[in-house]
């Protein structure tokens, strides 16, 4: 039997043909076993991001470390865990770390430098690659650059920013900047 089925939508009216067969018996299915059952061997990339400040804290003080993720590799690895892409490691204004204020230093409160090559080392002991939002493309208000910048007009670093006293006209004077 066959047959035409108007569908009212909020945005339109549809129809489709439908083709209805109600004296068909119902096939056989034949159970067919799985012929690549999982082994435990991880094939595909599974990248797992951890913003560090939240996930995993080893010494109680309420912010995430080094040594929690550390202590979570086992986890991460028996989900299938490939890579892990870290937020950024450094030295920041704001808990996400998006604002860096020095790119040669590991954020104290994520624990030290050997502490970071700890987990590094721990990570790829067991197949885990680590992967690094480095935040290259502006600094935080605390950077010295940027506070070179404000201080001195003929700082070299003051094509970096855009400094402004008035940003909303400035902001108009921007095409690309505009919707």
């Amino acid at each position: 039997r066959e047959g035409t089925v108007t569908i009212k939508s909020a945005d339109g009216i549809y129809s489709a043909e439908v083709w209805v067969c109600q004296d068909a018996a119902p096939a056989e299915q034949e159970v067919v076993p799985n012929p690549m059952p999982f082994d435990g061997m991880k094939r595909a990339s599974t990248t797992y991001e951890v913003l560090i400040y939240s996930f995993a804290d080893s010494n109680g003080d309420g912010i995430g470390d080094f040594k929690g993720i550390q202590n979570k590799l086992d986890y991460l690895d028996g989900l299938g865990v490939t890579a892990l892409w870290l937020s950024p490691v450094h030295p920041a204004s704001s808990y996400h770390n998006y604002d860096i204020n020095d790119y040669y230093t590991v954020n104290p409160l994520y624990g030290t430098e050997q502490d970071f090559k700890n987990l590094i080392d721990a990570a790829h002991a067991k197949g885990i690659k680590i992967y690094m939002d480095y935040v290259l493309n502006h600094t935080g208000k605390d950077h010295p650059w940027f506070k070179q910048a404000l201080a001195d007009p003929s700082s070299p670093y003051r094509d970096y920013y855009f400094i402004s006293s008035n940003p909303s006209a400035d902001y108009s004077t921007f095409p690309m900047l505009q919707g």
